[in-house]
């Protein structure tokens, strides 16, 4: 049973909201672990006031959210996982998405590979026309009018399969040196030469095309938007806020369009007993409006712990305890290539410290009037006063 508030310390006047006493914030992973959290006794009286006032129950849950992989890596990368037959499936699929995607020795490996394939594939269909047909017989490759015996080529000045790779690649490539030739009485070997003349296009098109979406699109660029390594919880102008920061590295061009979004996603049960494992809920942001930011400073993303939020009914004891993700994405348009990009991130209960802030780290010079920007403290936070219960009991306070 929780314990019940002394309606006496109510009327007091020197009654006030319990602050955070530094003893959750030095609970260690290990501990989490291993199941050794603190335990509402161990607590001062005045958390277990504000944490059971209100009725609600503060038990942990079974579930313990360290033991699951995260969705999306702090870098952005999706940690998805899928059966051989699956991958093999999803390659093939979409080939030209599958090779942009891959890394740069990859499609290296691919482009050479795409040529010298062909040319090998068609030199072996031009050697088994010319050894069928008997251009390889007799001393001489070449006799009277291109007749061997009375009987026309079908290759003209090719001694063996290595004449016959430089003629496949030469066609291809439409070098054309003009020694080795398909003559006009093997009509097999004419539909081969045209076949591989239109194959040769669609091949140098799809590679081609697959190295400059490479080279022109803005991933490299996305990864110049850094965000803070944690989130923190504290007040601000009364209330409960989610707070963590981002910054655009990269001066040299600036970010068109930036939005942003931010989806908490957990395990849920509906009423009528489903589970949704992977459950999306948008986060409403603070002084953002529809998630519209300017990246030419760093800039603090914040989440108003209110009624509409997921973490209104999360105290500190219980967040390290819940398993949930907050996933954050960028869009952007690169102002010097008008290239779309997107980079995301994601911060786990574990990553979230509660009754911190962050250090400011942007100052100006009086001398000069420029603003100076200090890297260094990006993620730089300092412990301040912050209620020890949830957001539901602390706008009860307020």
């Amino acid at each position: 049973m929780g314990l019940k508030l002394d309606e006496s310390e109510l009327d007091t006047p020197s009654a006030s909201l319990p602050l955070v006493s530094g003893q959750w914030n030095n609970v260690s992973t290990t501990d989490v672990e291993n199941g050794n959290l603190l335990k509402p006794s161990s607590l001062d009286k005045s958390f277990r006031s504000c944490s059971d006032s209100n009725g609600y129950n503060h038990s942990p849950p079974t579930t313990n959210p360290l033991r699951l992989r995260r969705l999306v890596s702090s870098s952005g990368v999706w940690n998805g996982g899928a059966d051989e037959k699956e991958r093999k499936k999803r390659w093939t699929f979409d080939l030209f998405t599958t090779m942009v995607d891959s890394q740069w020795r990859w499609t290296i490996i691919f482009f050479l590979a795409s040529f010298y394939v062909s040319w090998l594939f068609f030199a072996f269909i031009y050697w088994t026309i010319a050894y069928y047909h008997g251009d390889f017989t007799g001393d001489s490759p070449h006799q009277g009018n291109g007749s061997e015996g009375g009987q026309e080529k079908c290759l003209e000045n090719v001694r063996g399969f290595s004449s016959l790779f430089m003629f496949s690649l030469e066609t291809q490539t439409t070098i054309g040196f003009g020694f080795s030739r398909v003559t006009e009485h093997c009509p097999i070997a004419i539909a081969t030469l045209s076949l591989q003349a239109i194959l040769g296009v669609i091949i140098e098109a799809f590679v081609v095309g697959v190295v400059f979406v490479k080279l022109t699109r803005a991933k490299k660029r996305a990864q110049q938007i850094t965000f803070s390594e944690r989130a923190v919880i504290a007040p601000l102008d009364g209330r409960l806020c989610l707070v963590f920061r981002l910054q655009d590295r990269c001066k040299r061009s600036a970010m068109i369009g930036c939005r942003i979004k931010v989806h908490f996603v957990q395990s849920r049960t509906t009423r009528e007993g489903h589970v949704i494992a992977f459950d999306q809920q948008q986060l409403k942001l603070w002084r953002q409006g529809d998630g519209d930011i300017c990246l030419m400073w760093p800039c603090s993303v914040i989440h108003p712990i209110d009624p509409d939020s997921p973490l209104y009914h999360i105290a500190p004891d219980q967040l390290l305890q819940h398993s949930f993700e907050i996933i954050v994405t960028v869009e952007a348009t690169t102002g010097s290539t008008n290239m779309a990009t997107q980079t995301l991130t994601s911060y786990l209960p574990t990553e979230i410290k509660w009754g911190y802030f962050f250090r400011e780290m942007m100052s100006i010079n009086p001398a000069t009037g420029n603003v100076f920007v200090n890297d260094v403290l990006f993620n730089d936070i300092y412990k301040v006063d912050a209620p020890t219960c949830s957001g539901a009991e602390y706008a009860s306070y307020n």
